[in-house]
């Protein structure tokens, strides 16, 4: 099979899950309370299949937008997380994260997940709240959203 194949395979599959997740929103939205979500609290989210260097399937997100916010909208800004991570290169040796806007998180900090992982700040996308699943599996510390923050301004040199 093909790279383009696969891709293509991979994109007919998520447009069956997304027409499902779409259609859902309605029969949910009554209920609003299921759409306020916690700056900082992490979930399980579908990201489905995505073009290029986009951040695809089911993982961990954090939601960034502020609580307040949330509250009130069907929709909310998230930071995929990934346990990929690159770290700087200096010959043999390794150091710090590649990434300035990248954030590290060490599963012995964070239990909930399986291993030490990087949230993908440069990969901010606002999505319906119907994408993420039921509860919170773990929330940032206020430290840790702090220096989130300067690092997405500083990523979008605000």
């Amino acid at each position: 099979m093909t790279e383009q194949t696969e891709k293509q395979r991979l994109l007919n599959a998520w447009a069956t899950k997304k027409e499902r997740i779409a259609l859902d929103f309605f029969r949910l939205r009554s209920g609003m309370s299921w759409w306020e979500k916690e700056k900082g609290e992490v979930f399980w989210c579908d990201l489905g299949e995505n073009i290029g260097q986009e951040t695809n399937k089911k993982r961990p997100v954090v939601v960034l937008s502020s609580s307040k916010r949330n509250k009130r909208l069907s929709h909310a800004t998230v930071a995929p997380i990934t346990s990929t991570i690159r770290y700087k290169k200096t010959g043999d040796a390794t150091s710090g994260l590649k990434y300035p806007f990248h954030f590290l998180m060490k599963n012995n900090v964070y239990q909930f997940l399986d291993n030490d992982s990087v949230i993908k700040l440069e990969q901010l996308r606002t999505i319906s709240k119907n994408r993420l699943d039921g509860y919170p599996i773990g929330q940032l510390s206020d430290e840790d959203l702090k220096i989130i923050n300067k690092k997405i301004s500083n990523f979008l040199d605000l």
